[in-house]
């Protein structure tokens, strides 16, 4: 047969019902055959709806070929604003698996778009998300790989505590790379407000610098017991270079800009000729330090000398 057959094809409203009823296990096919069947079901109606399975409370909808079916399945497709829901609702807890299968699958999210955002567990208070596999997985995991300028944020809203963990596991031989490419980079770690700590741990490796290393921060304040003292503007209060006048002196101070937890440990050279004659001298040269200075003390000069200075506190 040839031909177009029509039901329910009136212009009136209409209800047309195909294997309806309460009772009896009904087994409707549409276009079951095994020919290259074109199905199409409100592909021409511009308003209205289209529900399948809407009442059931259990059973299976299935979509697409459970077989070797090859070629393309496309969800709300269309050209215009679309929200395609997959899982929603408010109530129970839906279990949604994405290509779930054991195949080597490629899964590609919002991977043609140029703009837009891709959103994930934006609103969730509590349970977990997962990235990458929980077992034996290798190869590799890309965040922000693109060639533009980027900005990738880890826990950096303003409110809430965040613990990040990075390379923590058990296993021995982990490598952990930081900014370590070939470009000229800025790393920075850590922050200077109130009593934030950083920790640079290490075991029997030791800890290894390569490059200056160069101190910053608040410059403290140098007086003398006689006569003004001057401090270097680049000074810390982890080292600094201080600078004495022509006026008779006994002692050099250095307050430190931020007092110290304990009292430092610290080192001072002679920067300079008369500052090394001091040290040279019977008394020498001696440093005391508190939580909040280092202390020079020498003999009565009116020398033009000029020390330098180092401090690390001790735990």
């Amino acid at each position: 047969q040839t031909g177009t057959i029509t039901i329910g094809g009136g212009t009136g409203a209409q209800t047309v019902d195909i294997g309806g009823g309460g009772t009896g296990i009904k087994t409707v096919n549409i276009a079951g055959g095994s020919a290259a069947n074109v199905v199409a079901i409100a592909n021409t109606q511009t308003g209205g709806s289209l529900t399948m399975g809407d009442a059931m409370t259990g059973g299976t909808i299935t979509i697409g070929g459970s077989g070797l079916q090859t070629g393309t399945i496309t969800l709300g497709g269309g050209t215009g604003a679309q929200s395609v829901l997959i899982g929603g609702g408010s109530t129970g807890i839906k279990t949604v698996t994405i290509a779930g299968g054991t195949a080597a699958n490629v899964i590609t999210i919002g991977d043609a778009q140029t703009a837009g955002s891709i959103a994930m567990g934006t609103l969730m208070t509590g349970g977990t998300i997962s990235i990458g596999g929980t077992g034996l997985h290798t190869g590799t995991i890309d965040i922000g790989p693109g060639t533009g300028a980027q900005t990738l944020n880890l826990a950096s809203s303003g409110i809430g505590i965040k613990t990040v963990n990075i390379a923590t596991g058990g296993a021995t031989g982990n490598v952990v790379n930081v900014a370590t490419g070939a470009i000229a980079a800025t790393v920075a770690i850590g922050n200077v407000t109130g009593a934030t700590t950083v920790g640079i741990l290490a075991g029997t490796g030791g800890i290894e610098l390569t490059g200056k290393l160069i101190t910053k921060g608040a410059v403290p304040a140098a007086t003398q017991s006689a006569g003004t003292a001057t401090i270097t503007a680049t000074s810390t209060d982890t080292a600094g270079i201080v600078t004495t006048d022509a006026t008779s002196h006994t002692t050099v101070i250095i307050t430190f800009a931020v007092a110290y937890a304990a009292a430092p440990s610290c080192t001072f050279s002679a920067g300079d000729a008369d500052a090394a004659a001091l040290v040279g001298t019977a008394n020498g040269v001696m440093g005391v330090t508190t939580t909040t200075t280092l202390t020079l003390t020498h003999d009565a000069s009116a020398a033009i000398a000029v020390w330098h200075y180092h401090c690390v506190e001790l735990e």
